[in-house]
């Protein structure tokens, strides 16, 4: 037993004694290494307590995260490693914003994000362990959702991707 370590569930264990030295493993692949990670991310409410009925196998994408920025090589779960690509974005207080495809070699990916900002990565086919989830699903429609209820403007941050929401009137 590796003393050193705290073993989690679902496979994941924390070894390091500071925030710099700290890394973070799933299913024995480095998902977060001192300040840099790339965290696998499942599109479902999280559940937590002993009765949690969580599953790994459903992470429909990754968050990636620098410090510092620069050069990063990560090793992918399995559920991402038969990728030939990821569509990666940046993540702004606008949305998200397509950087580039970033080729899956050998089950790796290389990254070059900028300090100190956040960025996700989306399959651009369906996931090993999760055939029935596509690219095209790991984004979650809007139409259900009621943007700026109770505030007597609808949509007033335009977060439905339209302007379905505005009705103008008057001269434009």
């Amino acid at each position: 037993m590796d003393t050193s370590a705290i073993t989690l569930e679902n496979n994941l264990s924390v070894t390091g004694t500071s925030l710099d030295n700290r890394i973070i493993t799933q299913d024995g692949v480095e998902v977060l290494k001192g300040h840099d990670y790339l965290l696998p991310w499942a599109s479902e409410m999280v559940e937590f307590g002993e009765t949690a009925t969580n599953d790994a196998d459903k992470q429909t994408k990754l968050y990636n995260y620098s410090l510092a920025g620069g050069a990063q090589s990560w090793t992918l779960l399995p559920e991402f490693a038969n990728q030939t690509s990821l569509k990666l974005y940046e993540l702004t207080d606008q949305g998200r914003k397509f950087v580039s495809d970033v080729a899956v070699t050998g089950g790796k990916v290389n990254l070059s994000p900028k300090a100190n900002t956040a960025y996700v990565l989306v399959p651009t086919t369906a996931l090993a362990t999760t055939p029935a989830i596509s690219a095209s699903e790991t984004v979650i429609a809007n139409a259900d959702t009621t943007w700026g209820y109770g505030m007597g403007v609808n949509d007033p941050g335009f977060n439905s991707g339209s302007l379905a929401a505005w009705n103008t009137q008057g001269a434009m």
